[in-house]
This record gives structure tokens, C-alpha cells and sequence, in this order.
């Protein structure tokens, strides 16, 4: 079998040179915005309930600070809708990860197939 390097062309060359500048930033990266992901949610738990507990949102109505005639149904979907959201962005985050990995681990498989023997 032909080493690897001998069977790349020059845009492919570009190209993984390109892959490997950027493959270092990922990880860090997705690590900020999974923390700020955390600190938002936490942010809507404490500060905002109503935007992501549909409990609180019944608590409410039942204590009777919301109009319940034509809150009640909005208010529950649309904190139900703020937690579903919650719920794709961390699987979102979550597949990131897993795609920084995996571009990562393939470069490794490149660079051994590409090393003097």
C-alpha cells in the first residue's frame, strides 16, 4: 500500500493543515459555551422561573398572580417550550463535543498513516 502523503494532493494537504489550526480551538470553545449554557440555565431556574418551570407558572395562577382566563395555557406552554429548549440546546452541545473528538482522533489516524515508517 502507498503511504498516505503520497496519495494526497495539494488542496488536500491545505486541507488538513487547515483542520488541524482549528482542531485545538474546539475543545475549549465548546467548553465556554457549555458553561455559559449552565450559567443561563441556572440564570432561568433562580431569576426566571416562569420561563422554564411549568409548576411555578401553576403555583401562580393558583395563588392568583396571573390572570388565569387567559394565561393559564400560554403560560404553562411557554414554559414548557423554554425547558424543551433547554433540553436541544444540551443535546446540541453534547454532539458537538462528540464531533470534536472524532475530527481530532481522525487527524491522529492521519498523522500516523502519514509518518515515516
Amino acid at each position: 500500500m502507498a503511504r498516505l502523503e503520497s496519495a494526497l494532493d495539494e488542496r488536500q494537504r491545505r486541507f488538513l493543515a487547515a483542520r488541524r489550526q482549528l482542531v485545538p480551538y474546539l475543545r475549549p470553545l465548546l467548553s465556554v459555551a457549555g458553561v455559559g449554557f449552565l450559567g443561563f440555565a441556572l440564570w432561568l431556574v433562580i431569576r426566571q422561573p416562569l420561563l422554564v418551570d411549568p409548576f411555578a407558572v401553576i403555583d401562580r395562577v393558583a395563588a392568583g398572580t396571573l390572570e388565569y382566563s387567559t394565561l393559564v395555557l400560554l403560560a404553562t406552554l411557554a414554559a414548557a417550550l423554554g425547558l424543551l429548549l433547554l433540553i436541544l440546546l444540551a443535546a446540541l452541545l453534547l454532539v458537538l463535543f462528540d464531533r470534536a473528538a472524532a475530527e481530532r482522533r481522525y487527524l491522529e489516524i492521519i498523522d500516523r498513516l502519514q509518518a515515516p515508517e
